[in-house]
């Protein structure tokens, strides 16, 4: 796991103000990971779905969402590997 922690890109970034009504959006700076990118990564933690959009064509957009809870096991296992590799090198 700690191999796919590692390739892991950490970013900043503010939602769009032009993202759909119905979505409940946190505001101004957050912290977190580019769905597209985590993807790539641990495609099982994104989750794929659609909301109304406010574009005059009522066309639905398609959204990505990360699943922050269960990145935790794998972020903990990470930490288990690193610290087996600390103690073996301590040995």
């Amino acid at each position: 796991m700690l191999a796919k922690v590692l390739q892991l890109k950490p970013s900043s970034y503010e939602y769009s103000s032009t993202a759909s009504k119905t979505l409940t959006l946190a505001k101004g700076k957050q912290m977190g990971f580019v769905a597209q990118e985590l993807e790539e990564v641990m495609p099982n933690l994104i989750t794929n779905f659609t909301a109304p959009t406010n574009n005059k064509d009522n066309e639905p957009e398609k959204y990505k969402g990360i699943n922050y809870i269960g990145l935790i096991p794998v972020l903990v296992k990470a930490v288990q590997e690193q610290q087996e590799q600390i103690n073996d090198l301590k040995n």
